[in-house]
This record gives structure tokens, C-alpha cells and sequence, in this order.
């Protein structure tokens, strides 16, 4: 398996700086997620075209691949105006993607936009979402309306990928940590152009098993986000260093080690939601320290 970093983890870095501590810490990727405080990549020129080609060059002489691109795209709230909004932010993403030579972009299910009965309470943000979606614009849809509408909605943006020779991969994220859940779904859209984002901590904070939730998308996982952290509830997380967390990371690596795991493990330090935890300069080198061990 190879190693890349989230740039989440270091939201206000130059790339000049991501550079060095990617050489000084021993990582051959990076995963595009904030680029000077911002997610929307779209609005900056460093990921417009012809400003973008300057960055491509940059990491590619650098000797530093671009593992992926994460969006914020998602497609739980059935409702075709949104939809648009959405396929537009993936289809941005998946240009950038092309020009930086990446051949994936993250997307999400999303949380579901219904208070089902049978779902924890989560984060404060998605109960925000859930909160801002008009009641008439949902009344009456069933879970398994708004997983028809996913499935339909992944199918759309799989095919629109092969147009720029990039993938999306939907993320163990929000209501859909589950592997089952997520395969079903991936199966669903019909379109042989959209993988998995596994990121491991998602599943393993609402108490399922690593082992079973892996190998329900072993093959359709294409990248993996890991980090440790401590405060593991269905509803939040705090990061921590490796080692001073609740996250078994070793059972993690292990997996993705028997499964001759080869694609891009990478390190997401959630500093610029959390800017309390230990600097880049830190946890960085120390993540890849400590799972190099376990290898």
C-alpha cells in the first residue's frame, strides 16, 4: 500500500510547504480536500484552468502523486434541483481531477435528509442539514425512495467519470458507514464507473465489525481514509495521535494488508475542524511512523 495525506490536515499550508513535509515525513501522495481554508477547490486559480497545470507539474516533479480528490457531493435528498447542484459540483471535481492526472474523486451518500426512526442522532452538521431540508420537499419518501434515488444519482455521476477518465468513490461517510449498505447501493447504480472510499473509522465508531464491513467492498475499494481518534460515539469523534485514540488501527492495516491491499491509505488529520490537535508537523510523520510499525 502506498501513503498520501489529506490537506484537511494542514488547511492554511502552501503547496510549497506540503511538499517538504510530505518529503520529511515519507509520503508519495496527496489527497485534495482544503486549499487556503476553502473546500470549493472550483473558486481558486491554483485548480482553474491554466493555473492548474502549474500545480500538476508542481507535485509531479515533486514526486508526489494525487491520490484523490475529495467533494462534497452528495446525493441522499431526493429532490431534482438539488440533484443538478450536486452533478455539477461532482462533474467540477472530476475536471480538476483530470487535470491534475488524478483518476479519482470522493463523493458521498450524504446523511439522509428523514429523521428514520431507527438512526442514531449524529454530528451537530448533519442534524444541521437534516434540519435545513422543507418538510414538504420530503414528506411522505421512505428510505428505501431515497436509496432508489441514490442509486439512480451514483449511476448518473459513474458514467459522467468516464468522460474524464476518473471514477467517483462513494465514502463509508454519515448514514452509510455500512459495507453491505454502501455495496448494495454501488451495485445499484448500474454503472461499472464507481468504486468505494473506505475510510475505517466511520464503521468501527457505530460498532461494526472492520472484518465484515471490508469484505463486503473489498473489491470495489479503491482508496481509504485512516486516523485515529478518542471520544468514538455514533454522533462525534475527537482526533488523536496513533496509539492515543479508541480506533483499532492495527486490525485496519492487517485487513488491508491480507487483502494485498495496493492503492492509497490516507492520513486524515482533521486539523481545520479541530484546530486544537497537534500541528501537521507533528501528527503527520508520527501517523506514518506508527503504521509503518504495524506493516
Amino acid at each position: 500500500m502506498k501513503f498520501s495525506f489529506s490537506t484537511l490536515g494542514c488547511p492554511y499550508y502552501t503547496f510549497e510547504e506540503m511538499i517538504d513535509l510530505a518529503k520529511r515525513s515519507g509520503y508519495t501522495g496527496v489527497e485534495f480536500r482544503i486549499y487556503k481554508g476553502t473546500e470549493d477547490l472550483r473558486v481558486l486559480e491554483e485548480f482553474q484552468r491554466p493555473g492548474i497545470g502549474a500545480t500538476r507539474r508542481l507535485f509531479q516533479e515533486a514526486g508526489l502523486q494525487v491520490a484523490c480528490v475529495s467533494s462534497s457531493a452528495r446525493f441522499a435528498y431526493p429532490d431534482p434541483e438539488n440533484l443538478k447542484t450536486q452533478l455539477k459540483l461532482a462533474e467540477d471535481f472530476m475536471q480538476i481531477a483530470s487535470d491534475l492526472e488524478c483518476p479519482y474523486v470522493r463523493v458521498f451518500g450524504g446523511p439522509y435528509p428523514l429523521n428514520f426512526t431507527d438512526r442514531p442522532k449524529a454530528e451537530p452538521f448533519i442534524e444541521e442539514y437534516r434540519a435545513s431540508i422543507p418538510p414538504e420537499k420530503i414528506a411522505g419518501l421512505t428510505r428505501e425512495e431515497c436509496d432508489k434515488w441514490i442509486m439512480e444519482s451514483l449511476g448518473k455521476v459513474g458514467d459522467m467519470g468516464k468522460k474524464y477518465g476518473v471514477m467517483p468513490l462513494m465514502e463509508t461517510h454519515d448514514d452509510f458507514c455500512s459495507g453491505k449498505i454502501v455495496r448494495r447501493l454501488i451495485d445499484g447504480s448500474g454503472s461499472d464507473n464507481v468504486g468505494i472510499l473506505w475510510d475505517c473509522l466511520h464503521p468501527f465508531r457505530y460498532g461494526m465489525d472492520l472484518h465484515e464491513t471490508f469484505e463486503e467492498v473489498r473489491d470495489k475499494v479503491h482508496h481509504v481514509h485512516m486516523k485515529d481518534s478518542s471520544d468514538l460515539t455514533p454522533w462525534g469523534f475527537t482526533p488523536a495521535l496513533v496509539g492515543n485514540g479508541q480506533m483499532d488501527i492495527r486490525t485496519a492495516v492487517n485487513i488491508l494488508k491480507e487483502n494485498d491491499y495496493s492503492d492509497f491509505v490516507s492520513f486524515e488529520w482533521e486539523k481545520l475542524w479541530f484546530p486544537e490537535v497537534e500541528e501537521p508537523d507533528v501528527a503527520f510523520p508520527q501517523f506514518l511512523d506508527a503504521v509503518s510499525a504495524m506493516l
